[in-house]
């Protein structure tokens, strides 16, 4: 009963969280901005991810100096989520557990843990 009722409680916060998160971008995005860190915002740290999207767009307009400057690591986390999706979508085309191994775990938080650290130190 317990479990059923933290099940239901923990689904309701992850789709508040959600709906917060599109909000939030949406908000940015309909005013033509690049929508801020929501934990940067709240806190004055930057997360691991912090300027991902500003140094995509770097890449994209071929302006290393905003890639390297933004956050350098969106590419390999850009391959790791690659890889995963892959890995997903074959696990689902042959009807297997939707599950990835540790070791791709391992790779997200070394990227993120190194990212960190980048984000921190610049």
């Amino acid at each position: 009963m317990i479990k059923l009722i933290y099940h239901k409680v923990l689904v309701i916060c992850a789709l508040l969280g959600f709906i917060f998160y599109i909000s939030w971008n949406m908000f940015y995005v309909s005013k033509g901005n690049i929508p801020p860190s929501i934990f940067y915002k709240l806190t004055g740290i930057p997360s691991p991810t912090t300027g991902m999207y500003r140094s995509f767009i770097g890449i994209i307009q071929m302006d290393y100096s905003a890639y390297i400057t933004n956050n350098p690591f969106v590419i390999p986390f850009i391959i790791l989520l690659i890889c995963t999706t892959v890995i997903l979508a074959t696990k689902f085309k042959n009807n297997q557990p939707f599950i990835v191994s540790n070791s791709m775990g391992l790779g997200y938080l070394l990227i993120l843990a190194i990212s960190e650290i980048w984000m921190l130190i610049k």
